[in-house]
């Protein structure tokens, strides 16, 4: 169903309740799209729909989004202060821009990007894996699913860990530590 076929739909709805002389009892959003019947109490979040409703017009527009995003080139600016003025010099070699050109053997920059701000705008979640070395430096960037990450609780530290566990399968659910994971959210 379409953007304008959801405005139609909207309109004669409209339209029925003026000529019917009927008070709406059912907010007609919530009615285009069928969930009329849990109207007034929270739907469970499930990820997994979101992901694979993420279709048509929707998606054209999140796409969109995501490739200006990512567009935007990355710089790293340190902050100085000369004379009672603040100067902002632009830092063009730093190990972190050494990682984002290429942030693991499949992906550049360009492409975590996207996924990012896909996962962002369809879950409210987006989720990064940081593969380190040795010394525990970031080598490698990993984009993961978010309806594939689910976070451990913890009562002092608000969050214990992550897991992720890839749906459809037998898997083992894999533990991550929560420095090794970049979550970004969308507030709300």
């Amino acid at each position: 169903m379409g953007l304008i076929q959801d405005i139609k739909l909207f309109r004669d709805f409209k339209r029925f309740v003026k000529e019917n002389n009927q008070a709406t009892k059912i907010n007609p959003i919530v009615s285009l799209y069928g969930y009329e019947k849990s109207y007034g109490t929270p739907t469970p979040l499930n990820f997994d729909s979101y992901v694979e409703n993420f279709t048509s017009w929707a998606f054209n527009c999140g796409y969109r989004n995501a490739l200006s995003i990512a567009k935007v080139p990355l710089k790293i600016y340190k902050k100085s202060i000369v004379d009672n003025k603040v100067k902002f010099d632009n830092i063009t070699s730093h190990p972190f821009l050494d990682l984002m050109q290429s942030v693991n053997p499949h992906f550049n920059k360009f492409e975590l990007m996207v996924l990012t701000e896909l996962y962002l705008e369809v879950c409210g979640n987006a989720y990064w894996w940081l593969v380190r070395d040795n010394l525990r430096v970031p080598r490698m960037i990993w984009n993961i699913p978010a309806n594939w990450m689910k976070i451990v609780p913890d009562e002092r530290e608000f969050i214990a860990g992550y897991v992720m566990t890839v749906p459809g399968r037998a898997a083992t659910p894999v533990p991550f530590q929560v420095e090794d994971i970049v979550h970004f959210r969308v507030p709300g």
